[in-house]
């Protein structure tokens, strides 16, 4: 039995503690002075090799680094050091915001803030003050701010910047940013979804711009339309074919939205299949409950919904149509002009939803988006998202003209 306490060590086994050599127990091979001087040369003659390496390459780089430049390249490489600091600079810029930690970082840049978050300063800051009791309260250790939260979420709703990329140039790991947002998402949600509501008719007479006034009285309460956003392909056939769009050729989801004549928007639908018509959006959601008898509702020639309106006690206002004639009556067109001239103004709100936040139309949705948040609410994300984004723009400038 060996040392190790089991068996004895195999033949070639020199590292093991019970090796023991039986064949001329090493003294056949003995070590001459000359062997010694052998080895001490090689060594020296290696470590001169390395000295006289290192030293060529200490000559090498002093005569790069003193080589002369012509003198007709010196502008030309000056012109190339500012073209790069400018660059630098750009990049610096473009991703600083993600950084700040505050509001003295981010600066009193009313285009930086507009570009980042579709806001001006003033009410950037005020929506933080507003939100900031409700945000999610960071990790110490993860080194991220409300104040950062709020502001990559608004980008991802303003640019749709990907969030892994949120993720590296905050230093956070990917899932943290991703919990983050969907809070976020979540408490703008529940405090600003207020901003899209129903105004009293007086609210809406008094707020009534002069061209909706000039060819239609003070009698029009909302103008109606149907927008539609890309997702991508559902796993189930049915769905699949409930959300088929055929004027989008993809599937899609659809939303009625509803605007005041002012270009606010004060009414919203929860998300329907692209398939859906919009006489069946209008019918399903809550639209016609909020309106009273005598109301104008202005929509365009997809909304067949003129017999269920009326049952309602509220006036249609439609384009006229040249079914059955060929021609349309000189007071058709006259009519159909007059809301085509109103109607521009308000298409421009659906126009600047679009272009406010790319989120809507840039990327197509995930399906995950669509389902419903047992951690948060029953409100799908992408219903919450498109909620908040029209809540936002509500707080923007109205592109109505009031004269």
């Amino acid at each position: 039995m060996g040392v190790n306490g089991w068996r004895s060590a195999d033949l070639l086994d020199e590292m093991n503690p019970d090796w023991v050599p039986n064949q001329n127990l090493g003294y056949a091979n003995r070590i001459t002075p000359a062997a010694v001087d052998k080895f001490e040369r090689a060594a020296r003659r290696n470590e001169n090799k390395e000295a006289r390496e290192v030293q060529e390459s200490i000559l090498a780089v002093e005569d790069f680094s003193t080589h002369p430049v012509p003198i007709d390249r010196v502008a030309e490489l000056e012109d190339e050091i500012k073209s790069l600091r400018r660059e630098m600079q750009l990049m610096r810029d473009k991703h600083q915001p993600f950084l700040c930690n505050s509001f003295e970082d981010f600066g009193q840049n009313d285009d930086k803030c507009r570009y980042f978050t579709a806001l001006n300063y003033k009410v950037f800051k005020s929506l933080y003050k507003f939100l900031e009791p409700h945000l999610p309260q960071p990790a110490t250790s993860f080194g991220t701010t409300k104040f950062q939260i709020l502001l990559f979420t608004l980008s991802k709703l303003r640019l749709d910047i990907d969030l892994t990329l949120i993720a590296y140039m905050s230093g956070v790991h990917l899932s943290t940013i991703s919990r983050y947002y969907h809070k976020c998402i979540y408490v703008m949600f529940q405090r600003l979804k207020g901003l899209v509501s129903w105004p009293s008719r007086e609210a809406v007479q008094n707020s009534m711009p002069q061209c909706f006034r000039r060819r239609f009285g003070d009698k029009v309460s909302v103008v109606i339309d149907c927008f539609e956003i890309l997702t991508e392909k559902p796993s189930e056939v049915l769905q699949a074919a409930q959300m088929w769009s055929n004027y989008k050729h993809s599937h899609t989801v659809k939303y009625l939205i509803g605007i005041a004549p002012n270009g606010m928007i004060i009414f919203i639908s929860n998300a329907f299949g692209g398939r859906a018509s919009d006489k069946f959006i209008t019918e399903k959601s809550a639209l016609l409950s909020k309106m009273q008898k005598g109301d104008y509702i202005m929509a365009d020639r997809g909304f067949l919904i003129k017999n269920y309106v009326e049952n309602t006690g509220v006036e249609l206002l439609l384009p006229a149509f040249t079914v059955g004639q060929d021609q349309l009556h000189p007071l058709d067109i006259e009519k159909t002009r007059k809301l085509a001239n109103v109607r521009i103004h308000v298409e421009r709100v659906i126009v600047q939803l679009r272009n406010k936040y790319k989120i809507l139309y840039k990327n197509k949705f995930p399906i995950s988006t669509l389902k419903r948040t047992k951690n948060y609410c029953e409100t799908p994300l992408m219903d919450q998202i498109v909620t908040v984004c029209c809540s936002l723009v509500n707080l923007c400038p109205s592109v109505v003209p009031e004269d």
